[in-house]
């Protein structure tokens, strides 16, 4: 069978925009925030709101900034989580938060070169 090529990329290309996005690195800022107010560290980027466009090129631009905020998610639920108990329990928890606004910060740097590559 002689199947003729077909290109469907069109079709499939990624739109992780969108509300839904948008939602996402909305609650992703305001969790930043929060490690930030812990970690007593002004956010610059705070300041200023990111608003990006999440319309990107390639399936596999768009599946590794999908795989980038969820991973981002994960760390900042976890942490924040974690970080409460700390506080809850009296302790510290400066050090941790800003360990943990560190690793924001740096995963949306990440996210936003991932977002901007062509």
């Amino acid at each position: 069978m002689n199947a003729s090529a077909h290109n469907f990329s069109h079709m499939v290309r990624p739109q992780i925009g969108g509300q839904i996005a948008a939602m996402r690195w909305a609650a992703l800022a305001d969790a930043g925030a929060v490690a930030a107010m812990l970690a007593q560290v002004e956010d610059e980027a705070a300041d200023t709101p990111i608003t990006p466009a999440f319309d990107v090129s390639t399936p596999l631009q768009g599946e590794r900034v999908e795989q980038a905020m969820a991973q981002l998610s994960t760390t900042m639920e976890t942490g924040l989580s974690a970080l409460l108990a700390v506080r809850e329990s009296g302790a510290n928890a400066q050090p941790a938060a800003h360990a943990l606004w560190r690793e924001f910060a740096e995963a949306r740097d990440a996210i936003m070169v991932l977002l901007n590559a062509e």
